[in-house]
């Protein structure tokens, strides 16, 4: 008997290239735009539980109905998460933005979360970049 496993490849810039996905990840409906001239800036709240690292984060900007998902990779004191659309390569995209807050699940305890964003292939935010880092309450 021959068994065949289908692995997911993602694609992720290189400080993530050995990352995890996120499996107990939920993105928010959208609550505004980028452009909206009160925008509260970015904020986690990360809180340690015996099951692993709870985390908040918002607002995210992303396009409008743009489904997005979130990869982990480090231990110990500091985990680094990527938040990034799943389809990478849109074949259209919408002519607006949202701001998203996402809620996710660490499957390991740490004290700190950097939490880093990228746009999809098309977007020109091709490079992840940290929008905040968030420490255990």
């Amino acid at each position: 008997m021959i068994l065949f496993f289908a692995l997911a490849c993602f694609d992720l810039p290189p400080d993530f290239e050995n990352a995890q996905l996120i499996e107990d990840f939920v993105q928010r409906d959208c609550e505004g735009s980028a452009y909206d001239s009160a925008i509260a800036p970015t904020t986690a709240s990360v809180v340690a539980r015996d099951s692993g690292t709870e985390v908040a984060v918002g607002p995210l900007g992303f396009r409008c109905a743009q489904k997005v998902q979130g990869f982990w990779v480090g231990e110990g004191d500091e985990v680094s998460v990527l938040i990034q659309p799943v389809d990478m390569n849109p074949t259209e995209v919408a002519g607006c933005d949202c701001l998203y807050d996402v809620d996710f699940t660490l499957p390991t305890t740490t004290s700190a979360v950097a939490v880093y964003t990228r746009g999809d292939n098309l977007s020109g935010r091709s490079e992840a970049t940290l929008e905040v880092t968030g420490r255990v309450e």
